[in-house]
């Protein structure tokens, strides 16, 4: 958010399958990866002026948690 750049969320599945716990060589499975629309920071840098700065991160956090859980909902 300081260098205002935009946030690209992005879920990654078929990792576990890929390469389980305790696994020394990766499994020959597919991994999906999905990207969404990038988060902008100016509403957040406006909020920013108005609002203690924690309360805004925590925003910009939850809103690229949103959107991650989003892009696994359309996976499966």
């Amino acid at each position: 958010m300081e260098l205002n750049v935009p946030i690209v969320p992005v879920y990654i599945s078929g990792t576990f399958k890929a390469l389980p716990s305790g696994s020394i060589f990766p499994k020959p499975v597919k991994v999906g990866v999905s990207f969404g629309n990038p988060i902008t920071m100016e509403p957040y840098q406006q909020m920013k002026q108005t609002e203690k700065p924690y309360y805004v991160y925590k925003e910009v956090t939850e809103e690229l948690r949103r959107r991650i859980l989003a892009l696994k909902s359309e996976i499966f």
